[in-house]
């Protein structure tokens, strides 16, 4: 899944520093952003802020992981955060690792031989691109999201 978003604020426009240090608190979370909040799986967040990167000023790369409740299924968080005049622009894609959740055993060697298999999330990747988007908007950013990649087939745009 990937989502573009541009984050600013109508009287004040944040640097990439302001976006980072919000994310990188991205453990506080509890609840994730989902159509299905009465289940437990789903709905609790394990956000792991996993580094930064930032290339100069008006360039940064923030990754987190994602564990799921219960069998630890992990997915994988990466926000390509750029500096434009009037706001940060953030690219972010989130997927998952393998067929098999981390928790189980040797799942990092037996899901590289399973690479090729196609992996159906349920829209869960979706939701913790949200959850993060919403977690920005409580930090008092203003998050306009623009352009949103489901699948590697449909693309959809919001008409401004």
């Amino acid at each position: 899944v990937c989502c573009f978003f541009c984050v600013c604020q109508s009287e004040h426009v944040f640097g990439i520093d302001d976006v980072i240090a919000r994310l990188q608190q991205c453990s506080e979370i509890k609840v994730q952003v989902t159509k299905n909040k009465n289940v437990q799986q789903i709905s609790q967040a394990e956000f792991h802020p996993a580094g930064v990167t930032k290339n100069g000023a008006d360039s940064a790369k923030f990754s987190a992981y994602f564990f799921t409740y219960g069998k630890q299924w992990l997915d994988v968080i990466e926000i390509k955060l750029t500096r434009t005049q009037t706001s940060v622009r953030a690219e972010a894609y989130s997927c998952s690792t393998g067929v098999l959740p981390a928790s189980f055993p040797l799942s990092f060697l037996l899901n590289i031989g399973l690479a090729w298999i196609p992996i159906r999330d349920w829209g869960q990747n979706r939701n913790h691109l949200a959850t993060l988007k919403k977690w920005l908007e409580d930090g008092g950013m203003e998050v306009e999201e623009f352009d949103v990649l489901t699948t590697s087939k449909k693309r959809i745009k919001k008409d401004k």
